[in-house]
């Protein structure tokens, strides 16, 4: 009974594996397929794990019933792109959003991208703040918004618990 590694030295000593190999074509590409070369990091995050107007719904939907009346104030801590606070302010013409981060970077990608689709009104009404959250303090907020998990960087409980409690002193 031949063995698995019979086998394998029989097929490695055949004509057609001493023959000269074959070079693989390159897999066509589509037309304005990604690549990791291509491809720019905020605009994935954003399609990943952003949708503004449910976020917006969401929020609207939870301080309606909460407070009975529609929230204007948004604070976006931890803004990133400030994807969600520029939606803010496009969302009615007399809401008001912070968006603040510590990444300059980050906020400059955002600005280029979304900054430049407001108006004059409503870039009026969007406060670009470089900043520590804890220690940034605003106008107090309707609702202030920590999406994606991003409280998750302190990484203990005393650290925690001070944002916490920042985040708490600037809600109306």
């Amino acid at each position: 009974m031949a063995t698995t590694q019979t086998l394998k030295k029989k097929r490695s000593q055949s004509p057609s594996a001493t023959a000269t190999k074959r070079k693989k074509k390159p897999a066509a590409k589509a037309k304005g397929w990604r690549t990791a070369r291509t491809s720019d990091r905020h605009e994935l995050y954003e399609l990943s794990v952003q949708e503004p107007s449910a976020e917006i719904a969401f929020m609207e939907r939870a301080f309606r019933e909460r407070y009975g009346r529609v929230p204007t104030v948004l604070r976006e801590d931890f803004c990133g792109t400030g994807f969600a606070s520029c939606a803010w302010v496009q969302h009615r013409p007399n809401n008001r959003a912070y968006g603040i981060d510590l990444c300059t970077k980050t906020m400059a990608w955002g600005k280029g991208r979304h900054g430049t689709a407001l108006t004059t009104d409503e870039c009026k009404r969007m406060q670009w703040i470089k900043g520590d959250v804890r220690s940034t303090p605003t106008e107090p907020a309707d609702v202030l918004a920590a999406l994606n998990f991003s409280y998750f960087l302190f990484k203990t409980r005393a650290g925690l618990l001070e944002y916490f409690r920042a985040a708490f002193s600037n809600i109306k």
